[in-house]
């Protein structure tokens, strides 16, 4: 699912050959940080250092200066994204300005004709602010960002938007995102005859820290997902229900909720094994912090419509 565990399984399998054995997670982690100073006296790529560092955290989630390292990696992320796309930053300054959150509509190559279109839409409707498109790609290992999109180096397919959303999360946390972001996915319809008010939208927004149309219950749909991945998987959900959470199409996450989102996903990346659904992940790792999702259906405060025809069917069947 993504681009860096395959820099990650070659530089594990370099390093057993070069001792002949299989090396334990205190010899990765030792490892890395040589690399890492090597890397630094070089003055190499932070695209590298972000990899070496996550490996560093992964090896070892508790090790005694794991939020040091957290930060480290936070800083050449906001280095990388200085250097490499400073518009996004530039982005996030704006809305940091304007003490609103951040726009991210995602979507995928294929449906990004429309993804373009919901974007056009929501800048003139939501105070002039541009929002940022997400996809995904393995075609390269690094963050890219042209014309308004984003490409993250994860997979692209449906089964893959859990690891895009926690990348993105991460991404944003790390870039200072004071205000938070709202999710949105490219299927909304902008409501162009009722703009939102300002005042309303800042004061919602103000002092929540997960908020969205919220799902209760413990009878959601396990097939939702039928149909629309590309690899072999479970034709039915098989995860516990955990905990109410924000609903996918429009969800929002304050600075707080994405710190903790980065940090539990830094330390334990394999908390996405085998998860389908973004929205319910995001809900299931946010409550175990003590962060439960907040219930206030975030289309009428901004006038965005989530009832995307696929969603209706499947709801009226």
């Amino acid at each position: 699912m993504l681009y860096s565990n395959r820099i990650e399984r070659d530089l594990i399998t370099s390093f057993m050959k070069r001792l002949g054995r299989r090396p334990a997670a205190h010899e990765i982690r030792a490892h890395c940080a040589e690399l890492i100073r090597q890397q630094s006296a070089a003055g190499n790529s932070s695209q590298m250092m972000k990899i070496l560092i996550r490996i560093t955290i992964k090896s070892s989630p508790y090790m005694q200066n794991v939020a040091h390292l957290i930060g480290n990696y936070k800083n050449t992320v906001r280095q990388y994204v200085g250097a490499e796309m400073p518009e996004v930053a530039d982005r996030v300054s704006i809305c940091n300005q304007k003490e609103l959150p951040l726009p991210l509509i995602i979507s995928c190559k294929k449906y990004l004709d429309k993804a373009k279109r919901v974007a056009r839409e929501l800048e003139l409707h939501y105070f002039n602010i541009k929002p940022i498109i997400v996809i995904g790609g393995l075609d390269s290992g690094f963050e890219s960002f042209n014309d308004g999109i984003l490409k993250l180096p994860v997979s692209d397919d449906y089964e893959g938007l859990p690891y895009k959303m926690l990348e993105v999360f991460t991404l944003f946390d790390a870039l200072g995102a004071r205000c938070g972001v709202i999710k949105i996915d490219d299927d909304v319809t902008i409501n162009k005859d009722l703009p939102p008010n300002l005042d309303e939208v800042r004061s919602a927004f103000k002092f929540a820290d997960y908020m969205g149309n919220v799902m209760g219950y413990p009878h959601f749909d396990r097939t939702w997902h039928f149909g629309k991945c590309n690899s072999s998987v479970s034709s039915i959900y098989g995860k516990a229900f955990v905990a109410p959470y924000a609903n996918g199409p429009l969800y929002f996450l304050s600075k707080t909720a994405l710190s903790k989102l980065t940090s539990h996903y830094l330390k334990y990346p394999g908390c996405l094994e085998g998860e389908l659904y973004e929205d319910k992940a995001v809900g299931d790792i946010l409550h175990s912090y003590g962060i439960n999702a907040e219930h206030n259906p975030l289309q009428y405060t901004l006038q965005i419509d989530t009832d995307a025809p696929d969603r209706l069917a499947s709801i009226s069947a």
